[in-house]
């Protein structure tokens, strides 16, 4: 491998043998060669090594970096620290890449000079079905960061090639274990980065069965809090993220109120209760949540119960 490539794809690596040879192969099958592939194995106790093992033998493209388990942030740090490309771009261990996606992403970029490409992606769901995800196009760093924490843009990093640059000065939450994307997006975008838009769709996000569960560790509620916690920290002079910051707590809130086997209402009251007074607020989240939270505040919980089930 040569001293620079012009993107470095990182693939945090935790226990993924079942899916990690086809998220793989669709990374090394690419129209586009001139990129290395970071395989981060994080502590990995099942065959995930040996499959890394297996394709850095078979193409100098790939380089394997093992280290004890610390979780994706740790895992997305090295990564970005053992970087040699231009860009960066993500990519999970059990989805897929398209095969010119690296191509029209790079292409993109030399045409724009952007720091951010922002992809279209297709999300396939349990039954196999597909969607396309298509993203409107906004005009700043500023718009696009409004629209991420209203839940408008996917703050995912899997369907954004990001200058190598962009993550000077930043590194991931390593008590993270949620969220960790949005965060550095967050902290990314407050640079003011130039943004375009590829109207292709360069990535199949592939839903999981664990993925749509409700029922989530009280570490995962922790780790969401913290983020929450940082980007309101970042963004609480700025008056024009009040509505996207009340928006992101109230859902926080009621992903709580969904996990209330882990929390009691009086708990989820006070949290962020600098919001509790948006429940009833139409733009922020659909009626049926408004109802729950509006049912809970008031220690309705038996009616909050039936709600869910009549649901």
């Amino acid at each position: 491998m040569s001293d620079s490539v012009a993107i470095s794809i990182i693939v945090p690596i935790y226990n993924a043998e079942e899916f990690l040879k086809e998220t793989v192969e669709s990374i090394l099958s690419q129209s586009f060669s001139e990129f290395e592939l970071l395989l981060i194995n994080d502590g990995s106790t099942d065959q995930s090594q040996n499959i890394c093992e297996a394709f850095m033998e078979n193409d100098k493209r790939v380089r394997l970096v093992n280290k004890a388990n610390g979780g994706v942030s740790s895992a997305r740090n090295v990564g970005i620290k053992n970087a040699l490309g231009t860009y960066i771009f993500h990519v999970d261990a059990d989805d897929i890449l398209r095969p010119d996606a690296l191509l029209n992403l790079y292409n993109e970029a030399s045409r724009t000079h952007a720091d951010i490409i922002v992809a279209n992606y297709i999300l396939r769901t349990l039954n196999n079905d597909e969607k396309v995800i298509k993203h409107r196009v906004v005009h700043s760093a500023e718009e696009f960061l409004r629209g991420m924490l209203l839940g408008e843009f996917h703050a995912g990093l899997w369907n954004k090639l990001i200058k190598t640059t962009c993550y000077e000065g930043l590194s991931f939450d390593e008590d993270v274990s949620c969220m960790e994307d949005k965060l550095i997006l967050t902290q990314i975008l407050l640079k003011s980065p130039r943004i375009s838009f590829l109207d292709d769709e360069v990535y199949i996000y592939i839903q999981r069965s664990s993925s749509l569960t409700n029922n989530i560790s009280l570490k995962t509620l922790s780790s969401i809090e913290k983020v929450i916690e940082q980007i309101d920290n970042l963004l609480k002079d700025k008056k024009l993220f009040e509505k996207s910051l009340a928006k992101i707590k109230l859902d926080y809130k009621i992903k709580l109120l969904n996990n209330s086997h882990i929390l009691k209402t009086e708990q989820v009251k006070n949290k962020f209760k600098e919001v509790n007074s948006n429940i009833l607020n139409r733009d922020m989240i659909p009626l049926y949540y408004r109802v729950l939270l509006w049912f809970e505040f008031r220690n309705i919980s038996f009616l909050t119960q039936v709600f869910k089930i009549l649901r």
